[in-house]
């Protein structure tokens, strides 16, 4: 046997106002999370990346230096070659390792050599023998000059 008792219309309506709320705390805790990752970003830009670009910069300004002074060097050098001229980059930067010089200050005595009129064999030969010397006084362009 089957009832029917009748049908019932209800409308319901929803209370959304936690619902909105919740929205409003989600969209602000967002935008403050953002920011902070902004500032993060800035940070590791400041402390991490731009040292890293400013090292970078660094090198390449040491190495233009260190390649004007052998390219000045090897225009005043008596029998320079290509393989000379890399011989003489090599056996800097070799010696600038032991010593308290820098390969460019060192390629810079190359170019007092040449202008001593040394070739590049010998300057290379005498590079060495020249920088021993001379760190005992710190006075290297004053010890190769002592050469010509």
């Amino acid at each position: 046997m089957n009832l029917n008792v009748g049908s019932v219309i209800a409308n319901l309506r929803l209370d959304d106002s936690k619902f909105a709320a919740g929205l409003t705390t989600a969209t602000t805790k967002l935008e403050a999370f953002s920011k902070k990752a902004g500032q993060v970003g800035t940070y590791l830009t400041l402390r991490f990346t731009a040292p890293i670009v400013y090292a970078i910069k660094k090198s390449i300004q040491s190495f233009a230096a260190f390649d004007d002074a052998i390219t000045r060097s090897a225009a005043v050098t008596r029998d320079m070659t290509d393989v000379m001229r890399k011989a003489m980059a090599e056996t800097a930067i070799s010696i600038s390792k032991k010593s308290i010089l820098g390969a460019t200050e060192l390629a810079q005595g190359y170019f007092a050599l040449g202008q001593a009129g040394y070739t590049a064999a010998q300057s290379i030969k005498a590079l060495p023998v020249v920088t021993d010397c001379c760190c005992q006084s710190s006075k290297i362009r004053y010890c190769y000059s002592l050469l010509s």
